[in-house]
């Protein structure tokens, strides 16, 4: 398994005159692969370590600093940057120090500790740089599944929900959670699988102290500011392929069933990440998913990425 790395200096999307950011994206200018190496200022791989020890089933998560690699499985796997294997942090059962079921976890900013979500038991595990086990919070609002940590100390948190729709049916929904554990948490956006929700893996974007969120079948990214004030950020202008307004005002499974042969709409956002120069993120367009980079008035589109 090998890692790729990028580093970047250009310049930032530009806003709007209302605060909201405009992101025009002409989807046939999109090519089967697109050359990083011309956006970045310089690319590099990371080939891990493969033995017995380090044997990665699935990626749920990776992180990388500084100076390490950190990747989620049943626990997290710490390489170096050069891609030697160096230990595990957590470790599967029910004892303390233990994860039922890691979600997602964070590597704190500040301290460099490692925050791994339990999801089956509903809290927070923290463990050192080393996987030194250093205690544990409760949820006070029950199970989550995603979240993230901003450099002031502050938390995301996406809180799983479980309702009974009119037909009867069971359905999910979820809602964001924001603050710390020591004071108090303000709660935003509750939304459902039966009318729009963050369905995605990927939940939620960090940059600073400023959260990113967007939801399923919406052409719009949400930003949580550091005074937790909650607006629209991005629009993603898909021009003539663009989702109809319309599409919002029904019930997602309606949606869904109106969208099934509509190809020819770029849809799904996901894998989004907001960078202080760049914003990142797919979308589907002709039953294939496309990679697209902002960088200020320049935007690559591409199926693929190389050198890859």
């Amino acid at each position: 398994m090998s890692v790729l790395v990028v580093c970047y200096s250009c310049s930032s999307p530009g806003n709007s005159d209302n605060g909201l950011e405009v992101l025009s994206i002409n989807v046939s200018t999109s090519i089967d692969s697109v050359d990083i190496t011309s956006a970045f200022d310089s690319v590099r791989y990371i080939a891990l370590e493969t033995s017995d020890s380090c044997l990665l089933k699935t990626v749920k998560k990776m992180v990388i600093t500084d100076q390490n690699v950190y990747i989620l499985d049943d626990q997290v796997y710490v390489f170096d940057l050069h891609g030697n294997f160096s230990h595990l942090i957590g470790k599967k059962g029910k004892g303390p120090g233990e994860l039922a079921s890691a979600m997602d976890f964070i590597v704190d900013a500040t301290s460099g500790n490692v925050e791994i979500n339990d999801f089956m038991r509903r809290q927070l595990c923290i463990y050192s740089r080393d996987g030194t086990y250093q205690g544990s919070q409760e949820f006070p609002f029950g199970s989550v599944d995603r979240f993230e940590k901003s450099d002031k100390g502050d938390y995301i948190f996406r809180h799983v929900l479980s309702n009974i729709a009119k037909d009867g049916t069971n359905f999910l929904g979820y809602k964001i959670y924001v603050g710390n554990f020591k004071d108090d948490f303000v709660s935003y956006r509750p939304c459902y699988e039966y009318d729009g929700n963050m369905h995605f893996e990927q939940t939620f974007s960090k940059n600073g102290n400023k959260y990113y969120f967007c939801e399923i079948l919406n052409d719009t990214i949400f930003e949580i500011d550091s005074k937790n004030n909650f607006y629209a950020k991005y629009y993603i202008d898909f021009g003539k392929n663009k989702l109809p307004p319309s599409i919002m005002s029904i019930p997602l499974e309606d949606r869904v069933y109106k969208l099934s042969d509509k190809y020819e709409l770029a849809t799904a956002i996901d894998h989004f990440y907001v960078c202080p120069d760049f914003v990142y993120f797919t979308f589907l367009h002709n039953k294939e998913m496309h990679n697209a980079f902002v960088f200020g008035d320049s935007t690559l589109i591409g199926t693929g990425l190389a050198p890859y």
